[in-house]
């Protein structure tokens, strides 16, 4: 996925809007996101070669459940900590 140069610009807006905590939250919090990501990735990749079928094995379903749950954990960071940060700094401008 590749940002367009006002979605870059947007966010080095609020990044520099940030104060020095802020910030610190918010790259530690990538961090954790970009590896996240990383995982669900690896489990998609997977669950991929397994395709839409009638039945699947207990090794299948367990590949299908690990790539919901890293999916939900992805929306999760993105949710509950980089929006928190993003928000509650609009709110304290």
């Amino acid at each position: 996925m590749r940002l367009s140069q006002y979605e870059i610009q947007s966010i080095k807006e609020v990044v520099y809007s940030l104060d020095r905590k802020a910030r610190i939250y918010l790259f530690d919090t990538i961090n954790i996101l970009d590896n996240a990501v990383h995982w669900r990735q690896r489990s998609y990749t997977i669950c991929s070669g397994i395709g839409v079928k009638e039945s699947y094995t207990e090794e299948e379903y367990d590949h299908l459940e690990t790539l919901t749950s890293r999916f939900a954990r992805v929306g999760d960071i993105i949710i509950q900590k980089v929006f928190r940060v993003v928000f509650q700094t609009k709110s304290n401008s």
